[in-house]
């Protein structure tokens, strides 16, 4: 294995031979490499080289032939000209998105083997380790909490076998096993915390956060500095004017304005599941027949369906605790759900918590997709769908790690965590509030008002080439014009008679006394003739002394 020595010397060499060449150099080098190999582009590359070459030799062809004087060739030559350029620039605009993605791939990989690998190698080498004491020390401390936790978790279970043995002799005992257990795991718990947080306490400490801060902030600072300053100076750059929302960017805004609000009503207590708990203003330790009792008394009609369904299973503090975690329709209407088996409540709920996520998912693809929108929605497509993705993952994870068991303690109706409708409004704002930014930058991006890609110097050569092709072709079409009304004579005539009688109607302007007055007023007090002069003077030396320069080899 290479010293650390040799192993700095490589990277710093490397990093300034790409730094000397450039990175697009590397990137189109690579890019030619990579598409020399047997890739699933490069057989377009190919063809877009072969489709290049083939128009530069029909370009120069047509520019060495005289539209007047070989008419027919050059139309023709012209013709299969504008097809190879068409042919081309299709070729070009679907090799252009691989390219893009490979120079993205390209540049990340570079950095990491670059200066990634070299922070890394100063971030392991500068002390920011931890030493083999401070991890021992750290095992040692783990190992006395695992024992203090075994000891409590011990502890809690023989007050759970007291509490069991006190159900079998006596009539009051369920009190006094809820009692003993809820000691023994409140001891184990406040043990495994103790031992958590003191090894957590013990691996990051503040001075490990201040180095990072100390190593990092000065890299990432200025880059967000920079990237700031880009975001605010994207708009101001030429080629990209501000301009009004485009028709079919407008047409998405309102679809994601009426989405965020219908999920913002969704919000609304009338809108969710009702909580029997809430309704009733019951504690969670009230018996069954009094909950139900209640809620019969605020229900004109009498209880429904799912009320009964759920007097029969709400019949312990445990279907209760669940109640609160998944909802009514969870336990009132699973088959397959036991209040033993905590997984079954998740697996059923699973399809009711992802169903508006899938729904705000399918939304944002609409909105977002370049047939629906066009070019201004496709660059905010994979953000979307990144988000839409992690808000579903943390709502689902948040679910399953949500321990039910919190709300056992509490006394008092205030004290409850409404876990269910706590979640079901976050849930239903934060997908609105996700619709709201997707329609933000898509407003930003499509009015040119930020995320604005400025126009590349390619863009920019190959408009300014359209615009010489489409001049020389109306140079060309007007010389053969002129060639045309030259060779024919009735139109010969035609255009010599419009020039006699230009010249009679002109000489009878020019003889009006007004018209006289006004040009001698004009030359003596508004034009500087001599001014005029100079400048067309010195303009035909210039012009002249090219054409002298050019004859003078000769």
């Amino acid at each position: 294995m290479p010293s650390l020595l040799v192993t700095v010397f490589i990277l710093q060499l490397t990093i300034h031979l790409v730094n000397t060449i450039g990175a697009s150099a590397v990137n189109t080098l690579l890019w030619n490499l990579y598409n020399s190999l047997p890739t699933p582009t490069s057989k377009a590359f190919k063809e877009q080289k072969k489709l290049q070459a083939e128009y530069l030799a029909i370009r120069k062809q047509l520019n060495s032939i005289s539209a007047q004087d070989q008419f027919a060739k050059w139309a023709k030559l012209s013709r299969t000209h504008d097809k190879q350029l068409e042919h081309l620039e299709k070729s070009k605009a679907a090799l252009d998105g691989h390219k893009a993605k490979f120079n993205s791939t390209v540049s990340a990989l570079r950095w990491i083997c670059t200066n990634g690998l070299r922070m890394l190698i100063q971030f392991c080498c500068g002390g920011l380790g931890y030493g083999l004491k401070d991890w021992e020390g750290a095992e040692e401390s783990g190992g006395a909490d695992e024992g203090g936790r075994g000891k409590a978790q011990h502890t809690g279970e023989h007050g759970k076998g007291r509490g069991e043995k006190g159900v079998i002799d006596g009539g009051i005992g369920p009190r006094w096993v809820d009692r003993s257990a809820r000691r023994g795991c409140s001891a184990a718990g406040a043990s495994g915390i103790n031992g958590i947080q003191s090894n957590t306490a013990k691996m990051v400490s503040w001075g490990t956060i201040k180095s990072v801060l100390m190593f990092f902030g000065p890299m990432l600072l200025p880059k967000a500095i920079g990237y700031y300053r880009s975001f605010k100076e994207n708009s101001k750059k030429g080629g990209r004017p501000i301009r009004p929302v485009p028709p079919a960017v407008s047409r998405a805004l309102g679809i994601l304005f009426v989405i965020s609000v219908i999920l913002l009503i969704a919000t609304l207590p009338m809108f969710s599941e009702e909580n029997i708990f809430s309704r009733t203003q019951s504690r969670i330790q009230i018996p069954v027949d009094v909950l139900f009792t209640r809620l019969t008394a605020i229900r004109p009609h009498g209880l429904t369906e799912l009320d009964h369904r759920l007097r029969e299973k709400l019949v312990s503090l445990e279907s209760k605790l669940l109640y609160l975690k998944f909802g009514p329709d969870a336990i009132g209407n699973c088959l397959f759900c036991k209040a033993d088996d905590h997984r079954s409540f998740y697996y059923y709920t699973m399809s009711s918590v992802l169903t508006p996520h899938v729904f705000n998912l399918a939304v944002l693809a609409a909105a977002t997709s370049g047939m629906f929108v066009g070019e201004e929605g496709t660059m905010w497509r994979r953000f979307a769908t990144i988000c839409s993705v992690i808000i579903a993952v943390v709502d689902m994870s948040y679910l399953s790690e949500y321990d039910h068991k919190l709300n056992a303690k509490a006394t008092r109706l205030e004290d409850l965590d409404m876990f269910f409708w706590r979640t079901h409004t976050y849930r239903y704002v934060v997908l609105a509030g996700l619709d709201a930014l997707v329609g933000w930058l898509l407003f930003l991006s499509s009015t040119n008002r930020a995320f604005v890609i400025p126009v590349s110097a390619e863009e920019r050569l190959e408009a300014t080439t359209k615009v010489l092709d489409s001049a020389r072709s109306k140079m060309s079409a007007a010389a053969v014009l002129l060639n045309t009304v030259n060779r024919d004579e009735s139109l010969r005539g035609k255009a010599d008679g419009y020039w006699v009688n230009e010249n009679r109607v002109m000489s009878e302007i020019m003889g009006e006394r007004e018209v006289v007055d006004s040009v001698n007023n004009t030359l003596q007090n508004r034009v500087n003739m001599a001014a005029i002069t100079l400048d067309a003077d010195s303009y035909t030396k210039n012009m002249m002394g090219s054409f002298q320069s050019m004859e003078a080899p000769a």
